[in-house]
């Protein structure tokens, strides 16, 4: 029997998801040439204590199996592999754009935000004519809560796709837990935290009360000449790292008005970067856009931000029109002028790979976890408003990232 191509292990936290994943790396390592990978975004999650990294030397230490640190990866006997990686930021992927497994694994699934990077790991998933004998493999653990369970909860959960198998996790699926305490530690939680990580829950995700889905029509292409265009940044950005794993986004929409009164979210561009990171990743987008598109830095925090948004205005984006403003009102408010375009359908997508995060994150906004995608392209609305700009036209381009 061929095994499913894509398998989800989620639920209750104490599952036992992380052996089950290790196990199953391991499955074929003694097939010359194998290759399998477990990813987590940072290798600091994987080398935590209780972390797949120290799990795989505890199994591993006492047999003739090598580490090598420099690369994160066991080599067995017969040349089979299993490494360890990270896909913290969209370009991330790239790293493995000419590597080959059999195996690839994805621990806590749900803290990748972006399905798109998920779903380009499998172009890496192949093998040659003489390896037939070993199947194809997509794992995943996860618990039901994260900035990816949308995007998670509707390719598996919700999914009738014959390849794809989800298989629910309970506590009472791992023998060697203490049940009883580890429910008086999950006691501490809010409710629906709680229900997530104690009964592996995967309903009462959090909604906002302004967007749904169905309100953003998605368009193959451009249907409207548009009479103006803006770029917009939200700028609440930080790294993620151990004290706060899930941090804000830097948000970069790029959204025009069509002649017709139709409103077109043309881009977005998204990241979590530290110091020094953001300013490049702001030009190389400005490039792309051409010197014809407004650049609005919104202003949010103290002189500090202020002062670091004067440098990118002034010094780092020389010779693009820069507007900076300083956010009015709570976002919330600042978002039912879009929110009215939407309910009457005028507010279109154009197809791309960030759509469905955008929506995920549009829909749950101002009553989830992150609100950085809708402020932004509330902000952009709210300025070309307030700045009826002259007819131009827009003509797609490449993207950089």
């Amino acid at each position: 029997m061929v095994p499913h191509r894509e398998v989800l292990y989620g639920g209750a936290a104490g599952g036992g998801k992380s052996d089950w994943l290790l196990m199953a790396a391991l499955q074929y390592v003694d097939v010359p040439g194998y290759s399998a990978i477990i990813f987590r975004t940072t290798y600091a999650a994987l080398a935590l204590p209780g972390g797949l990294i120290p799990r795989s030397h505890e199994w591993l230490a006492n047999t003739d199996a090598i580490w090598n640190e420099q690369r994160k990866a066991w080599t067995f006997p017969s040349g089979a592999t299993l490494t360890f990686g990270y896909l913290e930021h969209s370009k991330d992927k790239f790293r493995y754009a000419s590597s080959e497994y059999q195996f690839i694994g994805f621990e806590e699934l749900t803290e990748f935000p972006r399905e798109a990077d998920y779903r380009f790991m499998f172009s890496r998933l192949r093998r040659t004519q003489a390896m037939a004998a070993v199947p194809l493999r997509a794992r995943a653990t996860t618990n039901p809560i994260g900035p990816g369970f949308e995007w998670v909860k509707r390719r598996f959960k919700d999914s009738s796709d014959p390849d794809r198998l989800f298989i629910p996790a309970g506590l009472e699926d791992n023998p060697h837990l203490d049940r009883d305490e580890y429910r008086r530690s999950l006691a501490n939680l809010d409710p629906v935290t709680r229900k997530k990580l104690e009964d592996g829950d995967w309903s009462n995700l959090t909604k906002g009360k302004l967007f749904r889905k169905a309100m953003f029509p998605v368009r193959d292409h451009l249907e409207a000449k548009l009479k103006g265009k803006v770029r917009f940044w939200d700028f609440a950005a930080t790294e993620p790292n151990k004290e706060n794993p899930d941090p804000d986004w830097c948000v970069g929409t790029l959204l025009g008005w069509g002649e017709d009164d139709t409103w077109w979210v043309l881009d977005v561009q998204r990241d979590r970067l530290g110091p020094g990171k953001v300013e490049t990743f702001i030009k190389e987008t400005a490039k792309v856009d051409g010197k014809d598109v407004p650049i609005v830095l919104e202003i949010e925090g103290g002189s500090q931000a202020k002062i670091a948004l004067n440098y990118i205005a002034t010094q780092i984006l020389v010779g693009w029109t820069v507007h900076q403003q300083h956010a009015r009102g709570d976002k919330e408010t600042r978002a039912q002028p879009l929110a009215s375009q939407a309910r009457l359908h005028n507010v279109m997508l154009l197809r791309a790979g960030w759509n469905s995060d955008w929506l995920d994150e549009m829909e749950a906004a101002f009553g989830g976890a992150h609100d950085d995608q809708a402020d932004s392209a509330a902000g952009a609305f709210n300025w070309l408003v307030a700045n009826p700009p002259r007819t131009i036209d827009f003509k797609p381009t490449p993207r950089i990232r």
